[in-house]
C-alpha cells in the first residue's frame, strides 16, 4: 500500500466516524429535542470536537444541529396540534419553545400558516 493509499484511508475512516456521531446526534435530537442543549454540550456527550461535529452534520443532513432540533420541534408541534386541542401554550413549552409567541412565529415562518390555521386543516 502506497503512503497517499494510507493516508486516504485515514481520511475516509475518520469521516466515517464523523458520520456516524451525526447520526448518534439526530437520534437523541428526535428523541430529546425538548432539552434546551447547545452544540457544545453535544459535543462534550460525543466526545467529538463542535466545529467538526457540526460540519459533519451538515454534510450528513444538511442542514445545521439547531435548524434540525427545530425541526423535530415543528414535526412535533404540528402532531400535537392536530391530534391535541392543546393551547399553543402548552404545545411550545411540551415541544421545547420557549412560549407560544415564539413558537408561532417559528412555525408561520417554516409553514406560511399560522398554527391554528394549521389546527383548522391546513396542510
Amino acid at each position: 500500500m502506497l503512503p497517499n493509499d494510507s493516508l486516504e484511508l485515514r481520511r475516509e475512516d475518520r469521516e466515517s466516524r464523523l458520520i456516524e456521531k451525526a447520526e448518534e446526534l439526530a437520534l437523541h435530537l428526535r428523541l430529546h429535542s425538548k432539552e434546551p442543549l447547545l452544540l457544545g454540550d453535544y459535543a462534550r456527550m460525543l466526545a467529538i470536537n463542535a466545529q467538526y461535529l457540526n460540519a459533519a452534520f451538515k454534510r450528513r443532513f444538511g442542514v445545521s444541529i439547531p435548524e434540525y432540533r427545530r425541526m423535530v420541534r415543528l414535526e412535533e408541534a404540528k402532531r400535537l396540534l392536530t391530534e391535541t386541542g392543546w393551547s399553543l401554550g402548552k404545545i411550545a413549552v411540551e415541544t421545547g419553545f420557549c412560549d407560544a409567541a415564539y413558537l408561532g412565529n417559528v412555525f408561520k415562518k417554516k409553514f406560511r400558516m399560522t398554527a391554528m390555521e394549521w389546527r383548522r386543516g391546513g396542510e
